[in-house]
């Protein structure tokens, strides 16, 4: 009887270790990145005078983020997203969203071929 007896709590304390790891993995994991569909889609939410508040909530944070004080001495910020989608090359897409005074103003995007460059390093003598 005492086999069995130790045989169950030592499926039990693994079941609960178990369940332990999985429950900290999805506190601490990160959260998926937006692949091109998605994130197009929550983009084409953003409105003009949308706060950064409104635009966090549907994108959630930006991978990049930069301020500055304008000519006009307007407190200008700029939010970044990028995706990345294939179509016969592998391309990326940053979606740059400036808001002026929590504001926004514009949505800008920049698309760039990814490039496999090998960087050759030359010794000179």
């Amino acid at each position: 009887m005492t086999q069995i007896q130790n045989f169950k709590s030592a499926g039990i304390r693994l079941i609960l270790i178990a369940f332990l790891c999985v429950s900290l993995s999805a506190v601490y994991a990160k959260p998926p990145l937006f692949d091109t569909n998605q994130l197009y889609a929550k983009i084409e939410l953003i409105k003009p005078g949308m706060t950064k508040y409104e635009v966090k909530s549907i994108l959630r944070q930006p991978y990049k983020s930069a301020f500055y004080t304008n000519d006009k001495q307007e407190f200008v910020e700029e939010l970044f997203y990028k995706s990345e989608y294939i179509n016969y090359e592998r391309f990326f897409i940053t979606y740059r969203i400036i808001l002026v005074n929590n504001k926004v103003t514009a949505l800008l995007q920049e698309e760039d071929i990814y490039k496999d460059q090998k960087i050759e390093v030359v010794k000179k003598e």
